[in-house]
């Protein structure tokens, strides 16, 4: 219990360090290719999108950051200049997901 509350505050953390601390330069690709990419994550059981509109501009944006464009390596550098320890980053880093294929 106290592990998954403790999961559930670092993913929490970093969905917010990925909202409003990221901003993509090129913004969203045009095309849904990285969207079909995400819906086969989530047929695999990988993901799970039910709780997403993504037709949400924010929404998107999102998903985009959060499964697609931002790295471990992003993440652990904006946590670094956030001043967040190493055992919060390594922590951190156990509930990041890789990017789909």
């Amino acid at each position: 219990m106290v592990q998954e509350a403790e999961e559930h505050r670092t993913r929490a953390t970093l969905d917010t360090i990925i909202l409003f601390g990221i901003d993509l330069v090129d913004g969203i690709p045009d095309d849904d290719l990285w969207v079909k990419k995400l819906r086969y994550m989530e047929k695999l059981g990988h993901l799970d999108l039910k709780d997403y509109d993504l037709d949400d501009p924010d929404e998107r944006e999102f998903l985009y950051k959060r499964f697609i464009a931002v790295s471990s390596d992003d993440i652990m550098e904006v946590l670094r200049r956030s001043g967040i320890t190493e055992a919060d980053i390594a922590q951190a880093m156990k509930t990041f997901p890789s990017p789909p294929a």
